[in-house]
């Protein structure tokens, strides 16, 4: 994603020197050309995976893993994307093709609130899905990040899905005393976002400890076997 937009603004710079650019000429069609650059296709990498019904699965990484890669992004000028180079206009064309070419589209977003993850949380989806565990830094956390689309975006039409991660049921005061903060803090917010019982909501969501996930970068979907009553998915669709 990172790539995406560092070498759309760098096609912008070099189209804005071309006198023919629609850029640079106020009847030609600027939209058009920034489509054309919303194309993902070289980005993409097919995910060597066989789905029992079919389908396929692509991943985009996050940017070239290199020692340019944070120094490139963390000098960004962001208010010139948006300003100068039609980033807002980049990222709807860029929005308009996934929703075009995929069923799902799942963005991992970084944490906190900074004008990379607003692309990711605001800009982009239709659902969010604010993930995070049972400590008071990371509630907070993902409460701020709810409220700024419930409180300053909510012209975007956003549904907020808060989803506890890596529950543990090993202390069972403290867990029923974090289940009670992210209810006090989350139950407006679930309410006026999804129309759903807060009760069913929290009884439907947990994602619950596994050790074994804790020392993998694997998903459960891919490991755990399909059925068993013992894995991760089963857990979770039980909940």
């Amino acid at each position: 994603m990172c790539n995406l937009i560092t070498d759309y603004g760098q096609a912008v710079t070099e189209g804005r020197a071309r006198s023919d650019s629609p850029l640079n000429d106020p009847s030609g069609d600027r939209l058009a050309w920034i489509s054309g650059q919303a194309r993902t296709s070289h980005a993409v990498i097919p995910v060597d995976w066989r789905f029992p019904l079919g389908g396929r699965l692509d991943y985009i990484s996050a940017g070239r893993q290199n020692r340019n890669y944070s120094a490139a992004f963390s000098h960004f000028d962001w208010n010139t994307f948006y300003d100068e180079m039609f980033g807002g206009e980049y990222l709807d064309e860029l929005r308009r093709e996934f929703r075009r070419d995929y069923d799902y589209v799942l963005i991992d977003s970084r944490t906190g609130l900074s004008d990379v993850a607003d692309i990711c949380t605001i800009h982009l989806p239709d659902v969010l899905v604010d993930c995070f565990t049972l400590n008071d830094q990371s509630i907070d956390g993902a409460v701020a990040v709810a409220r700024r689309v419930q409180d300053i975006h909510s012209d975007r039409g956003m549904r907020v899905l808060p989803v506890p991660m890596r529950v543990e049921d090993a202390e069972l005061d403290r867990l029923a005393a974090a289940r009670d903060q992210i209810r006090l803090q989350f139950d407006r917010i679930i309410a006026s976002h999804n129309g759903r019982n807060p009760k069913q909501y929290w009884s439907e969501v947990e994602v619950p400890y596994t050790p074994f996930y804790a020392y993998e970068e694997t998903l459960a979907t891919f490991r755990d076997v399909a059925g068993s009553p013992a894995s991760l998915l089963a857990r979770t669709a039980s909940e």
